[in-house]
C-alpha cells in the first residue's frame, strides 16, 4: 500500500497539460528552406491544413518531458510504501493535560516529556512511527513516518492544554491506528496524574513516567454573586493535593492595589471555601493568587470581573404588582421603569411581563402567568384549572441557587412543554410551571401562575428568586476566567497502568508490516528521466532540437 505525506501536491499534475499543449504549438513551427519567395504559397496552403487538422503525435520527446514532469510532482507528494516488510509500528503518545505544565522537573513535565519522545523516535529512525497527543480529546499529531526527522518536527511543535487527560480514548485511538493483527506497540510518556484508564490492548503498552511530586495547593473553583449596592460575595475554592498540612496566602489583587488577603491553612487533602467581600466601582478586573501554591503554577490564580459600566435598565410591564416592584426595587443596581404596556422593548436591557401579553418575544425577559403568542403556540402552554402539586424540581439551575420552594402553593396554572430547548425547574407532571430558555443571546424565564394566586410572594425565596432573574437576564455582572479541575491540580501519580492495561495479543505471532519513504527513489528516477532527455535530445541535435525526433 502507498500512502502520500502532501496530497496537495497533486495539483501540480496539471503541468503535464501544458507541456502537451506546448509540444501542440510547437507543431506549427517546423523550418523549411525554399529557393523562391513563389513557393510560400504552398507553404501557406499547407500551414492552413495543418490548423485545422492539428493532432498530437507520437513523440519520445513529449514522453521524456512527461515521465520527468510526472515523478517530480510525486516526488513533491511524498510517498510512502506500506506493506509486509518487517518491522512493527510504534505509536508514541504524548499526554498534554494541565497538569504536565507542573515544574517538578525543567522546564516543566511536558517539555522532559517532549525531549524524551525525541530521543527516542531518535533511536527508532528508519522503523515506522507516529505520534499522539492525549488531552481531553487525542489528537493525531503526525502519521506514520520512517522520518525521524519529521517526528522531532513534531514534537516541537506540540503545547499542553489546560483541559483533562482522556487517557482510555488516547489508548483507544492508537491501537485503532496499528490496526488488529499487525505488529506494534503503544509507548505513553506521561506524569499518570489521573485516575486509571481501564481497557484490553492488543498490542503492548510502554509506560515513561516524568515527575513524581504531588506538592502543589490550588484554586479549584472562584465565584461571585451580588450582596447589595455595588458589593460582591465572592467564594473561592481551594485545595490542599499534597501530603502534609500547608498554609497559603489567598489575594485578590486589582489596579488599585491589594482588594482583599487571607491567610488560609489547610490539612492534607483537604478542600475549603474561602470568602471575600468586594466593594465594586463600576466595572472592576480582579486577579485572586495564591502564595506558595506548589509546583503547578498554572492554578495559582484565576482572574475575576465584577460589576457593570452602568447600570442596567429593568421594564416592568403589568396592570400593578406590589410584590415584583418591591423586589426589583431592593437591588438598587438596576434601573427600574414600569408601564402598563410597551413599545420599544429594545431600549431595555430585560423586561418583566406580568399578566400582559406582548406582542411579540423579547430577546430578555420574564413571562409570570403570561407568553408572547408565538412562544405560547411552539411550546404548548396550557391552563391547569386546579391546584399546583409540585412533582420535582430542579435546584441545580443558576435560577435556583440558594432557593428552597419546598411549599409552593398557587390555586391555578399554566405549563409548557418540555422540549425544544425548554429546561423545567418546577414541573407538576403536566408540564413545567417554572421554566427558561436560552439559545445564544435569547433568553427567557417563564412563571406559570398569577402571583397574587400563590403562596410565592410571601415566602423569603422570592427576592432571592428575583435577583436570579436579573443575574440571569441582564448583562453579565460576574465573569470568571478558566479554573482547573480538581482533578489536574491534584498532580501525584495515580494511574496504576501496570494492573489496569493489558496486552493479551503480545504474546501471539502478528503479521509485520514496516513503512519505506519512496519519494527519494522518485526523485532519482526524475533526474536521470531529465538527463536521458538532455543526453538524447539537447547533446545528440547539437542544441537543435526537431519535432520528427
Amino acid at each position: 500500500m502507498i500512502e502520500f505525506a502532501n496530497t496537495a501536491a497533486a495539483g501540480l499534475f496539471a503541468a503535464l497539460i501544458i507541456i502537451i499543449i506546448l509540444h501542440l504549438l510547437l507543431q506549427r513551427r517546423e523550418e523549411r528552406v525554399v529557393s523562391s519567395t513563389y513557393l510560400f504559397r504552398e507553404l501557406t496552403a499547407v500551414s492552413s491544413q495543418l490548423n485545422r487538422r492539428l493532432r498530437l503525435r507520437f513523440s519520445w520527446l513529449l514522453l521524456a518531458q512527461l515521465l520527468a514532469a510526472a515523478f517530480l510532482v510525486m516526488a513533491v507528494m511524498q510517498p510512502d510504501a506500506f506493506g509486509l516488510f518487517g518491522g512493527e509500528r510504534t505509536v508514541v503518545v504524548v499526554d498534554a493535560s494541565a497538569s504536565m505544565q507542573a515544574e517538578d522537573v525543567a522546564p516543566n513535565r511536558f517539555g522532559e516529556a517532549v525531549s524524551q519522545a525525541q530521543d527516542y523516535v531518535s533511536e527508532r529512525a528508519g522503523q515506522d512511527t507516529a505520534v499522539l497527543a492525549a488531552a481531553a480529546e487525542p489528537t493525531v499529531v503526525q502519521g506514520f513516518t520512517s522520518d525521524a526527522q519529521r517526528l522531532r518536527t513534531a514534537l516541537d511543535g506540540m503545547a499542553p492544554s489546560e483541559e483533562t487527560v482522556d487517557m482510555e480514548a488516547a489508548l483507544r485511538v492508537a491501537q485503532s491506528m496499528i490496526g488488529h493483527g499487525h505488529a506494534g506497540r503503544i509507548v505513553v510518556f506521561t506524569d499518570a496524574s489521573f485516575e486509571g484508564a481501564s481497557m484490553d490492548l492488543e498490542s503492548p503498552l510502554e509506560v515513561v513516567t516524568v515527575g513524581q511530586s504531588s506538592d502543589n495547593v490550588g484554586i479549584v473553583g472562584l465565584d461571585a454573586v451580588p450582596a447589595g449596592r455595588s458589593q460582591f460575595d465572592v467564594m473561592a475554592r481551594i485545595g490542599n493535593f499534597s501530603g502534609e498540612s500547608k498554609t497559603v496566602g489567598a489575594v485578590l489583587d486589582s489596579a488599585g492595589g491589594t482588594a482583599a488577603d487571607k491567610s488560609v491553612t489547610l490539612e492534607a487533602g483537604e478542600i475549603r471555601e474561602v470568602f471575600f467581600q468586594l466593594e465594586v466601582d463600576g466595572r472592576q478586573e480582579f486577579v485572586l493568587s495564591l502564595e506558595s501554591g506548589g509546583d503547578l503554577r498554572l492554578d495559582d490564580q484565576v482572574s475575576l470581573t465584577l460589576g457593570l459600566e452602568e447600570r442596567p435598565r429593568v421594564l416592568l410591564v403589568t396592570p400593578g404588582n406590589v410584590f415584583l416592584e418591591r423586589a426589583l426595587l431592593s437591588y438598587p443596581d438596576i434601573r427600574l421603569f414600569t408601564r402598563e404596556s410597551v413599545s420599544e422593548p429594545q431600549a431595555y436591557d430585560l423586561v418583566v411581563f406580568d399578566r400582559v401579553q406582548p406582542s411579540a418575544e423579547v430577546e430578555r425577559a420574564a413571562y409570570f402567568n403570561v407568553l408572547p403568542p408565538d412562544l405560547a403556540d411552539s411550546f404548548g402552554l396550557q391552563s391547569q384549572n386546579r391546584s399546583l402539586t409540585v412533582s420535582s424540581m430542579d435546584r441545580t439551575h443558576r435560577l435556583f441557587r440558594f432557593l428552597n420552594l419546598g411549599d409552593l402553593r398557587a390555586s391555578d396554572y399554566r405549563t409548557v412543554e418540555r422540549a425544544g430547548g425548554i429546561e423545567s425547574l418546577v414541573d407538576a407532571g403536566e408540564g413545567s410551571v417554572i421554566a427558561a430558555y436560552e439559545d445564544n443571546d435569547q433568553r427567557w424565564v417563564f412563571v406559570g401562575f398569577d402571583l397574587y394566586d400563590s403562596n410565592f410572594p410571601l415566602s423569603v425565596d422570592f427576592p432571592l428568586f428575583i435577583g436570579n432573574v436579573l443575574e440571569w437576564l441582564g448583562p453579565e455582572a460576574v465573569e470568571v476566567g478558566p479554573v482547573l479541575s480538581p482533578e489536574e491540580s491534584d498532580i501525584g501519580p495515580r494511574w496504576d497502568y501496570t494492573a489496569e492495561i493489558e496486552a493479551p495479543g503480545a504474546g501471539r505471532p502478528a503479521i509485520e508490516a514496516a513503512r519505506i519513504s519512496l519519494w527519494p527513489y522518485v526523485l532519482f528516477m526524475t533526474v536521470l528521466l531529465i538527463g536521458a532527455e538532455w543526453f538524447l535530445f539537447d547533446r545528440s541535435s547539437g542544441g537543435k532540437r526537431s519535432l520528427r525526433q
